[in-house]
């Protein structure tokens, strides 16, 4: 009983589909049961989850931790689970225990990093406007990229359309607006908006067979028209109550230097200050919209400040006017932002767990998670982490030097301010020495 074992949602689920327990039944449930006995022949000391993905604990894992419920009652024992946040439509089973671990933070610092690799002339042959620079020249207010259909994404873009703000940015909206209007069980009592017109097309004029999430080249969550607007409009994979959790669509307007505003949960913008050390732009925008409990307030809130910028910024002169405002805080975040990720300090729950608290890169070898847990999956979360830590968290506490993983990044800023001041050296204190 000295080791943990991971619970793997890959050996019961069937991978591509959202709803495996809904759609599968009782052989899912047996197949979810049949994966735990096998995991508890090792009578191990604990079950450990570890999830970076959108809060969704309950339909990743609620059927198995369901089942577990009378082991860890007979035993004595918990199922501990490390995720951005704990999902609030959720209840929490009283045998888990749940601590805070930000496991995107892998997948934002690499889509960072890698940007900043690729050459201006790579990519001039893919875009129309530069997404960031000196010769940043948007010719629109704003961008509004989504995918995932939803509540809240559907007012966000009704509210814009209500404010005669469509055509002050790019919009897009294609897996509702093509994608599901085609289906033919699709009726048009099912389109979510007042104040767009039936068939209108949300999609990005350049390419207009943009998806995202779906083009294998990088960087592939960016549309060919990102460039074209100056402020960020992003809606968030979740935005319930404390569902604090920042995904790839907060880290492009970090990445690409943008001002930007978050449809998220309540007090999401005052997170991103306390606990991302994002500096808000304070300068251009009131968000005193941020901790209202309702989504809806905080759209409107939202969009107030686009009509309120919109009156007053109206050609490229003055979008770039309004960019000189906030450029060097811009600079700061994406410093501010790799910073954050790469210290670490994000993960530190699950390490702490385990008691593995060193500063030999080694220890950190993926195939040294067989120390802690009895069985070893070819990839997971687990080793995921443990690869994360011995590439990059590690020998950065050991020699910090941000901006080797940017090495081309004084191509786009030749003038760039003092380096954002290292926040995290002490992240670890209690490291070897």
């Amino acid at each position: 009983m000295s080791k943990y074992v991971i619970l793997d949602d890959r050996q019961y689920r069937y991978q591509g589909l959202d709803s495996d327990k809904q759609s599968s039944g009782n052989e899912y449930t047996q197949k979810c049961k049949e994966y735990i006995d096998s995991l508890l022949i090792h009578d191990p000391k604990g079950i450990v989850i570890v999830s970076s993905s959108e809060l969704d604990v309950e339909v990743l894992f609620g059927e198995c931790i369901t089942y577990l419920e009378d082991w860890c009652s007979l035993k004595g024992r918990r199922v501990t689970i490390f995720s951005p946040a704990w999902p609030y439509s959720y209840s929490k089973p009283h045998w888990v225990d749940h601590h805070i671990m930000h496991g995107f933070d892998q997948h934002n610092f690499s889509y960072n990093s890698n940007f900043f690799k690729l050459s201006n002339s790579e990519f001039s042959t893919q875009l129309s406007h530069p997404w960031v620079g000196d010769n940043f020249s948007p010719d629109l207010l704003y961008t509004c990229y989504n995918n995932r259909t939803c509540d809240y994404r559907d007012y966000t873009l009704d509210e814009l359309a209500k404010n005669n703000l469509l055509d002050k940015g790019i919009v897009t909206y294609r897996h509702l607006t093509v994608t599901m209007v085609k289906d033919i069980n699709w009726h048009p009592e099912y389109w979510p908006f007042n104040h767009i017109e039936y068939g209108t097309v949300l999609e990005d004029p350049l390419e207009n067979n943009f998806v995202l999430h779906t083009n294998n080249t990088f960087p592939q969550d960016l549309g060919p028209s990102y460039g074209r607007g100056l402020i960020d409009i992003v809606t968030e994979s979740r935005i319930d109550e404390n569902e604090f959790y920042m995904s790839e669509k907060t880290n492009k307007p970090i990445l690409t230097h943008k001002p930007f505003l978050v449809v998220g949960s309540a007090g999401y913008h005052k997170w991103l200050k306390e606990e991302r050390h994002i500096e808000l732009y304070d300068e251009i925008f009131d968000y005193s919209f941020d901790d209202e409990p309702d989504y809806k307030k905080r759209v409107e809130g939202i969009i107030a400040n686009m009509n309120r910028l919109s009156e007053e910024y109206k050609t490229p002169e003055d979008y770039k006017r309004l960019y000189a405002k906030i450029k060097d805080k811009a600079i700061h975040n994406f410093w501010a932002h790799i910073e954050c990720c790469i210290s670490g300090v994000h993960q530190k729950s699950f390490f702490d767990f385990i008691s593995l608290n060193s500063k030999n890169s080694t220890h950190y070898l993926p195939d040294n998670r067989s120390i802690y847990f009895h069985n070893n999956e070819d990839w997971d979360n687990v080793k995921s982490l443990f690869q994360w830590f011995n590439f990059s968290v590690i020998p950065h506490a050991v020699q910090p030097d941000l901006k080797s993983h940017v090495p081309n990044y004084e191509e786009y800023f030749k003038n760039i301010p003092v380096t954002v001041q290292r926040r995290f050296l002490n992240s670890y204190p209690n490291l070897d020495k």
